[in-house]
């Protein structure tokens, strides 16, 4: 696993469940299409849809937009686990995936601080 031996047995490996939902094809319904790929599929009307096809690392993006922190967890405890493979492998760097989620919950703590500031300030300039 990630290019090294790991004295393991394919059962004995806890593999994440959202490493299975990779999806390189999808049906759009037609209702769900836009107006370019209505343009796009010619058939649209009489298939009521049409099956959209994903590049590999595309469809590893789209996976990720999905995934939890539980989620990158389980995958960093895989047995080898090599960020510098997993990113060559699908495109997606964990590290700088994990970088942006501490950011955006540092933000939104300051956010929430801020609004509770507001929130303080109106009632004392309501109280005047």
């Amino acid at each position: 696993m990630f290019n090294k031996d790991t004295g393991l047995k394919g059962d004995e490996v806890n593999i994440p469940r959202f490493l299975y939902h990779l999806k390189l094809t999808e049906w759009i319904s037609e209702s769900d299409m836009s107006d370019q790929e209505k343009i796009d599929n010619a058939h649209f009307h009489t298939e009521e849809g049409y099956l959209k096809t994903y590049e590999y690392k595309e469809a590893w993006a789209n996976l990720w937009k999905e995934v939890t922190q539980e989620d990158i967890k389980a995958l960093k405890a895989l047995p080898n686990f090599d960020a510098k493979i997993f990113e060559e492998i699908t495109g997606i760097d964990v590290a700088e995936d994990t970088k942006q989620e501490a950011k955006k919950k540092e933000l939104l703590e300051k956010a929430q601080e801020l609004i509770e500031n507001a929130k303080e300030l109106q009632k004392q300039a309501e109280r005047l």
